[in-house]
């Protein structure tokens, strides 16, 4: 069987190894979609690739899903991957979920070595005194890591605070995608994040539970793009803001 492109680079984030033991939770729309990866996994080496599917009559998921929670320990690597998103799910389910793959060791987040390329922040970015960004900051990533940042004030605020930070200040953090369409670009960050058409890119810290990372930082920063165009194994899904 063929294993598709999406699966091989799921698990490929993850770094599946040979001899490692790997487990895909997913919803009941993306039960196939578990299946797959459990296939890259297997091609990848492991020795034990096991799908946990949640069906559609237990949601939404208000408190940990303990079973899956209590085998983490026995698990190298996890790829959570759901259609269909709750409200109230991320304290009572995902939290949990997250706070024991860190003690366990289970690797939850892509390699923190894959970002490669370039980054404009030009909307806004969680600074103290920037907000709304006076030029777009663009932001250079090479093996996870910023090596450069250009622009304005923006840009000497962005590279201050990652000197001042230290130590994991300059690795690529997190991704996100806008999808309320009746948030607007304000400047607060926590908001502009949000709206349709958007997406951010954060670096630094995302070693607590509520990312799941590994990477220890003083700062989390994000920087919000607009009319985002999103690529997914070489296929547009999202251009200029809306879905391809």
């Amino acid at each position: 069987m063929s294993i598709p492109v999406y699966a091989a680079n799921a698990v490929s984030c993850l770094g599946v190894k040979p001899g490692e033991h790997f487990q895909a939770l997913v919803d009941e729309p993306f039960a196939d979609v578990g299946a797959r990866l459990c296939d890259a996994a297997l091609a990848a080496g492991a020795v034990s690739a096991a799908c946990v599917v949640v069906p559609d009559s237990a949601r939404p998921l208000l408190t940990a899903y303990e079973p899956f929670v209590a085998s983490l320990g026995r698990t190298d690597a996890i790829c959570f991957w759901f259609m269909h998103i709750h409200d109230g799910e991320f304290a009572g389910f995902r939290k949990p979920l997250y706070a024991r793959a860190v003690e366990a060791g289970t690797r939850v987040a892509p390699l923190a070595t894959g970002a490669e390329g370039v980054c404009v922040i030009d909307r806004s970015i969680a600074l103290g005194g920037e907000g709304l960004v006076d030029e777009p900051v663009q932001l250079t990533f090479r093996q996870g890591r910023i090596v450069a940042v250009e622009g304005g004030r923006s840009a000497e605020s962005t590279r201050a605070a990652i000197a001042e930070a230290g130590a994991g200040a300059d690795v690529v953090a997190e991704l996100g995608i806008g999808t309320n369409a009746s948030a607007r670009i304000t400047g607060s960050v926590i908001t502009d994040e949000k709206v349709l058409g958007t997406a951010h890119v954060a670096f630094g810290d995302n070693a607590s539970a509520s990312y799941g990372g590994d990477n220890k930082a003083a700062i989390h920063v994000d920087g919000v793009m607009a009319d985002a165009t999103i690529e997914a194994d070489g296929e547009v899904v999202f251009a200029l803001g809306a879905l391809a």
